[in-house]
């Protein structure tokens, strides 16, 4: 017996992928300008709920965050500063992947002399049926 395994969303492929390194550099600013307290204990932590976030828009999340917010944002408000921008990626990508798994149009055959007799042997006692009784009701 299969098991599927259901792993989370990943907008990111191949190279987009967000780097412990890439993550690092585009977080300092946000820790550099709120100085956030045992930041070293939360950093793994962020780094976990932001992993599946491209560098372009989590730079645009970060630099969003840091003119608008008042204190150190928890990710999910780095995440809502780039809510638009994730739907419509991940849209993207779910109509690429919904493109990519459609079906091929199915090849035509014209039927063979074969076919077409096959199927008027078994039509032609309907049709007589159909014709005595069309023939039977109109005469009454």
């Amino acid at each position: 017996m299969h098991s599927t395994v259901v792993r989370p969303p990943q907008w990111a492929s191949g190279q987009d992928r967000l780097s412990p390194k890439a993550f690092a550099v585009i977080m300092k600013p946000l820790v550099d300008v709120f100085e956030p307290k045992a930041w070293d204990m939360k950093v793994s932590i962020y780094f976990e709920a932001l992993r599946d976030v491209p560098e372009h828009l989590l730079d645009t999340a970060i630099k969003h965050c840091i003119r608008a917010c008042e204190f150190f944002p928890r990710p999910a408000e780095i995440r809502r500063a780039i809510s638009h921008e994730l739907k419509e990626l991940r849209d993207r990508r779910n109509e690429a992947l919904i493109r990519s798994r459609a079906l091929p149009e199915p090849e035509r055959v014209p039927p063979s002399p074969e076919d077409i007799a096959y199927v008027e042997a078994i039509l032609r006692p309907m049709r007589k049926a159909t014709a005595e009784k069309t023939a039977w009701m109109q005469e009454e």
